[in-house]
């Protein structure tokens, strides 16, 4: 529901239960900095300082739209 982000989707690995995976689309660099200025972006923020967070890997991609 947040403006600008098209896409958000949380995972878990099945192997590894606490492992997890954020997929995130933003509309363009804009909404994604927009992101992250809110509540819930703080909170995890705040989570990873706290510790909650033993490794963290962010990875930017372009979206390729191979359709024709």
């Amino acid at each position: 529901k947040e403006e600008g982000c098209l896409r958000f989707d949380l995972l878990r690995d099945q192997q590894q239960s606490n492992k997890f995976i954020f997929y995130e689309v933003y509309k363009d660099s804009d909404a994604l900095e927009f992101h992250k200025t809110t509540d819930h972006y703080k909170a995890w923020s705040d989570f990873k300082a706290e510790g909650g967070v033993l490794s963290q890997v962010a990875m930017k991609c372009d979206g390729i739209d191979f359709t024709y």
